[in-house]
């Protein structure tokens, strides 16, 4: 079965258009007829309206588009583009290609299937979560005690390999020499997860070369940057994360305005990415403009919390087996004993209730025969 995507959903929505425009027009005289013709003609008019903005695009309209996106939020990143292109439902969306195991499965079988074996998260952008594709990599810049180390522990081996395979590679360039800048460019394709946690580019340089360490930067999909103190570093951030149109006005000295003019600033500036709070990171991704985000530290992640609870408990029941060992046992002689005082108890009874019944003996059976 073909995956849901945004042309077939524009074909549905034109072939029921056209059929609610038919059954308006057989009863056009009364008054839900003529709600089936206002509704099925919007159905048809809305896919219509945006295949022909497509197909007649020019590079001038595009320009434009981004231009105008560039003034909107100013110019970061907003929920619906968050949501559209790294949020749960685009990576959901993509879940035959990411985990080709699922494309025999029913809708409902698909539904249970998590979205961690699907993708990354990487940070919360208010009440969403950013999330990185199993195929994508990402890299991680940003000085000592930032909480890079923190936001890449715990990542668990989940992907569309059956078993996956991750690289969660902490300070990597002072680990071991392995040629990252080569596994990076094919590793996507061979459906591997390559986490990379570095303090800064000048590090990614001086293992692998200016044209390693350009490599590995442009063959991460995905860039978290948590700060730099680096002034090459700050200054190529900012112009990754581009410009934004500000408004200025201008006011002469009694308050009146004057004139009002708009220039292009930087959407974040050196200083701004510089004084980065702990834990916050600034997000680059295809597609989506810089996003600012809060990592979730591994231990406040619900299944870590979920694995140390039952750690503990299991910690708390091998710590408290030998005392309770001890209570059963203490408890297995009393037992004991109280079963043995009641079983005598009920054989006295018994006795009694034997005795009593036969009644006592007559004058005759207590003579004693002087023969016998």
């Amino acid at each position: 079965m073909r995956g849901w995507t945004w042309a077939r959903a524009g074909g549905w929505s034109m072939g029921l258009g056209a059929l609610a425009v038919w059954l308006g027009w057989s009863t056009r005289s009364e008054r839900f007829g003529l709600f089936l013709l206002v509704a099925g003609a919007f159905m048809m008019v809305v896919p219509l309206v945006v295949i022909v903005r497509r197909v007649s695009g020019s590079s001038r309209r595009a320009a434009g588009r981004i231009q105008r996106r560039s003034r909107r939020n100013d110019g970061v990143a907003s929920r619906w583009a968050v949501w559209r292109t790294s949020g749960r439902f685009a990576v959901r969306r993509r879940m035959r290609v990411l985990k080709p195991s699922t494309r025999d499965m029913s809708f409902v079988q698909r539904m249970r299937v998590p979205t961690l074996e699907l993708a990354t998260p990487l940070a919360r952008v208010g009440r969403q979560r950013i999330w990185s594709p199993v195929e994508d990599v990402t890299i991680r810049i940003g000085p000592p005690r930032r909480g890079k180390s923190v936001e890449l522990a715990g990542r668990m081996p989940r992907g569309r390999l059956d078993p996956a395979l991750t690289l969660a590679l902490d300070e990597a360039a002072v680990i071991a020499p392995i040629p990252l800048d080569k596994w990076t460019s094919d590793m996507g394709g061979r459906n591997i997860t390559i986490h990379i946690a570095v303090q800064s580019r000048a590090q990614l340089k001086a293992r692998w070369g200016d044209t390693g360490a350009a490599t590995i930067v442009t063959n991460a999909s995905t860039m978290l940057v948590f700060g730099a103190t680096d002034a090459d570093d700050l200054d190529q951030f900012s112009k990754l994360a581009g410009e934004r149109h500000e408004r200025t006005h201008t006011h002469d000295r009694n308050g009146r305005l004057v004139s009002a003019t708009t220039q292009r600033v930087p959407v974040l500036t050196p200083a701004d990415i510089a004084q980065l709070a702990k834990l916050h990171v600034v997000i680059f991704r295809p597609g989506l403009a810089p996003a600012l985000g809060r990592i979730e530290p591994a231990y406040k992640r619900r299944d870590v919390r979920t694995v140390a609870c039952q750690d503990a408990r299991t910690a708390r029941r091998i710590e408290r087996a030998p005392v309770r060992a001890a209570r059963r046992a203490i408890w297995a002689a009393r037992w004991a004993g109280a079963k043995a005082q009641v079983d005598a108890a009920l054989t006295a009874v018994a006795a009694w209730i034997e005795r009593t019944a036969n009644g006592p003996a007559s004058e005759a059976d207590r003579r004693v025969d002087p023969d016998a």
